[in-house]
């Protein structure tokens, strides 16, 4: 069920509870804490729903939406006024995407193959007009494994510490997992105009984890997963690079390298920026949290978090708004509609 901001639609799609058996004997690909589905570049054995309807909640009038028969939806994104909507698709070759409006007409959006590996692949600009889209880019087959290893693999425990493993699952094993993890993660940003049938690229292809504009479209905050790709950590702790750009993709401020995430403490957290993100409420503020207990749940310290905050033109030196006792661990959602309030 999706429901549409302001209630008056809800769209409904039937759950696909038995996949076909097929699949398990489908390739996938153990990567960087992900197994991958190559046939459609993304996460194997996660499946949406078929027989998508809009529905009427006043009325209960029903109104189907003509997909093709293999396709299932993953994901309903709605505009703001509850009008308009735009459904990732699972097809068996690729990721789709459509447009359509609450009067049950739907338009399939060509060549955009949605690569939502690393996160959303598809959301409304703030003009509610366009879509930014995580597309697959142009690109040959992918990496063949060697006739032969590249080399042995040597493990070093010298000096090695306690430290959180219990995300150590489908890692990055050889040089051909870290040409394949490349291959499948890396996306191309694009602006998509559904009225228009206009598609803008923004920047280079890359592997981006977090894309995300400005509640006023004027800047775009992105990090960039970087190698080299480590063996001991799923990709959420890689090392990364987050900037801010304009909305041409021109680099505006470059934020913070977060260095390789590989001896964070048990239960702990990362060093340096968690989270940033734009507050909702402001044309465009950056707001982030940091550890002052080195991430370290059993360390002493007063306070374990702060929150920052960084304003434009996004070069000076952010601002410590808040201290907190204890782990700061869900906040982006919680902006109050006046006076700046937070939750």
């Amino acid at each position: 069920v999706w429901t549409a901001p302001i209630g008056e639609h809800l769209l409904l799609a039937d759950p696909v509870t038995y996949p076909d058996l097929s699949e398990l004997a489908a390739p996938m690909h153990k990567l960087a804490g992900m197994r991958v589905n190559p046939a459609i570049n993304a996460i194997h054995g996660r499946h949406g729903a078929t027989s998508p309807r809009l529905i009427q909640v006043e009325g209960g009038v029903e109104t189907p939406l003509e997909l093709p028969a293999d396709a299932e939806v993953h994901g309903v994104t709605w505009t703001a006024d509850g009008q308009r909507f735009a459904l990732t698709t699972r097809h068996a070759d690729h990721m789709g995407l459509w447009v359509g409006s609450v009067a049950g007409d739907l338009t399939r959006i060509e060549n955009a193959a949605v690569n939502q590996l690393l996160g959303t692949g598809v959301r409304w600009l703030p003009d509610q007009q366009r879509l930014l889209v995580r597309r697959i880019p142009r690109r040959g087959p992918p990496p063949k494994p060697p006739a032969v290893p590249t080399g042995p693999a040597v493990l070093e425990g010298t000096g090695a510490k306690a430290r959180s493993t219990y995300e150590a699952r489908n890692l990055l094993e050889t040089a051909h997992d870290d040409a394949l993890f490349e291959y499948y993660a890396t996306s191309e940003l694009v602006v998509v105009d559904p009225a228009k049938g206009e598609v803008k690229p923004l920047g280079k292809p890359a592997v981006y984890a977090t894309v995300d504009f400005s509640p006023d479209g004027a800047f775009l905050l992105v990090e960039r997963i970087v190698g080299p790709w480590s063996h001991a950590v799923p990709w959420w702790r890689f090392a990364s690079e987050i900037e801010v750009w304009d909305s041409n993709a021109e680099l505006v401020a470059h934020i913070t390298s977060l260095p390789l995430a590989d001896e964070v403490p048990i239960h702990g957290v990362p060093l340096g920026p968690r989270g940033a993100s734009w507050r909702a409420t402001a044309p465009h503020t950056l707001y982030w949290v940091e550890a002052l207990d080195g991430g370290n749940p059993v360390a002493e310290a007063p306070h374990r978090d702060r929150l920052m905050r960084l304003d434009a033109s996004f070069t000076g030196e952010p601002e410590e708004v808040f201290r907190a006792e204890h782990r700061i661990e869900s906040w982006q959602g919680g902006w109050g509609a006046e006076g700046g309030t937070l939750m």
